[in-house]
């Protein structure tokens, strides 16, 4: 299994953003499964956004239902995270003081074992 680098880059010329940290994936096709980010607002109840690409594509149960439910206890298993939301299908919002590189790490353990379901559930859909 491929271990993606995690590390922090700069915010894309957004005050609102302090922090921003990627799971380094460069081929496209993989980003779509490992793909992970975590972002800081400077203020606001709910300080980090997690983003998990994986999500705009898996649409159906019980693969779904297992990454959300992975997704959430990963998260809130992360030091420093006080609770955690699903902001919409694609992302989770997250109260507290945690470190951006754990949200990632936490949500991409999540994702990469899952991935070969995914690879498997990508494949049964029919081509749009």
């Amino acid at each position: 299994m491929t271990t993606y680098r995690v590390h922090q880059v700069p915010p894309l010329d957004d005050e609102a953003v302090s922090e921003v940290w990627v799971r380094e994936v460069t081929d496209r096709r993989e980003r779509e499964i490992h793909g992970v980010d975590a972002l800081r607002q400077r203020d606001g109840t709910w300080p980090w956004q997690v983003d998990v690409w994986v999500m705009g594509c898996v649409r159906d149960v019980p693969l779904e239902a297992k990454l959300r439910l992975g997704i959430a206890a990963a998260l809130r298993g992360v030091p420093g995270v006080s609770a955690v939301e699903e902001g919409d299908r694609e992302f989770w919002i997250v109260r507290g003081d945690p470190e951006g590189v754990a949200l990632v790490r936490a949500v991409a353990t999540v994702v990469d074992a899952l991935a070969e379901e995914v690879r498997v559930y990508l494949r049964s859909r029919p081509v749009d």
